[in-house]
């Protein structure tokens, strides 16, 4: 299968399972995450550009409330990808 082909599937699989979870993390919330945290929760990298990334994936059943959610640098968040987050951090 092409790259794209292959992208735009994960795209639509990606859309459908988002819109089948209740998600239910404020703005609000989402900034006292991140001033709670400082940083990425994962190597302290500051900054703007911070990204959501749930513990729990998405692919895993996981959701984007308070209790999932910790700010997260893109080089962090792409490695990390669905990958759960003790075994991503026993590498």
């Amino acid at each position: 299968m092409p790259p794209r082909a292959r992208a735009a599937r994960y795209a639509r699989r990606r859309k459908l399972r988002m819109a089948q979870q209740v998600h239910d993390l404020t703005d609000t919330q989402w900034a006292a995450l991140i001033d709670q945290w400082g940083g990425c929760a994962y190597c302290g990298a500051p900054g703007p550009g911070l990204q959501k990334d749930c513990m729990l994936a998405i692919s895993r059943g996981g959701r984007y409330t308070i209790d999932n959610v910790v700010p997260c640098c893109r080089s962090c968040n792409s490695s990390k990808c669905n990958t759960e987050l003790t075994t991503w951090m026993r590498r």
